[in-house]
């Protein structure tokens, strides 16, 4: 069974496989091609790669603030969406 558990924080670029119970830590990245094995525990703030998946460094304070500013973003634009499509669904969307 493959589970993807990530914080909220985390991050995951491109399709990496997540096996059981693995633990991604707050602002860390998971690379592409990555396979994080089941049940492993992957520190906050790292980059982690490979198959299988391991440290490659740790992140810089100015990564670590981007994600945290794509996360915020994310929620943004799903809140707009939100509000959209609920426009939409009731008939109350204004043509511009």
């Amino acid at each position: 069974m493959v589970q993807k558990l990530r914080t909220a924080a985390s991050s995951a670029w491109g399709p990496a496989s997540y096996l059981d119970g693995a633990r991604i830590g707050t602002y860390s990245i998971v690379a592409a091609g990555s396979v994080v094995r089941e049940r492993q525990e992957v520190p906050p703030g790292v980059l982690v790669a490979g198959v299988l998946a391991r440290v490659v460094r740790e992140l810089m304070e100015e990564e670590r603030h981007r994600i945290e500013e794509s996360a915020e973003h994310y929620v943004e634009c799903a809140r707009r969406y939100r509000a959209y499509f609920a426009g939409v669904a009731g008939g109350h969307v204004q043509q511009s």
